[in-house]
């Protein structure tokens, strides 16, 4: 039974050496990215919509427009936390850069 694994393990690793393997981690992994930051912006917007529903628009305008797991997370977290909208307005015009379509 122990030299079937080692030939499955020696096909696998010989496997995990070709372009074609490699092409396939590399998209399942962008795939997985785009799928977090997915469901972190939704998070933020029923945050948003439930505690503050005025900012929702503006919230959402920056959220869309975050492309780090790590920043939205934070924004998830401060949103959580701030206790009135105008502080959540304030912070949402910290993290927009003038005539930039980038945040953070």
């Amino acid at each position: 039974m122990e030299r079937g694994n080692i030939i499955s393990t020696a096909k696998y690793d010989m496997l995990k050496e070709t372009w074609i393997y490699q092409e396939i981690i590399q998209q399942v992994q962008a795939e997985m990215q785009q799928q977090r930051l997915a469901e972190l912006r939704s998070l933020i917007i029923e945050i948003t919509r439930l505690r503050f529903p005025r900012c929702e628009a503006q919230v959402k305008h920056v959220a869309e427009r975050v492309n780090e797991s790590v920043r939205l997370h934070e924004l998830t977290v401060k949103l959580s936390t701030m206790q009135t909208e105008k502080v959540v307005r304030q912070y949402v015009q910290i993290l927009k850069i003038p005539d930039a379509d980038v945040m953070y």
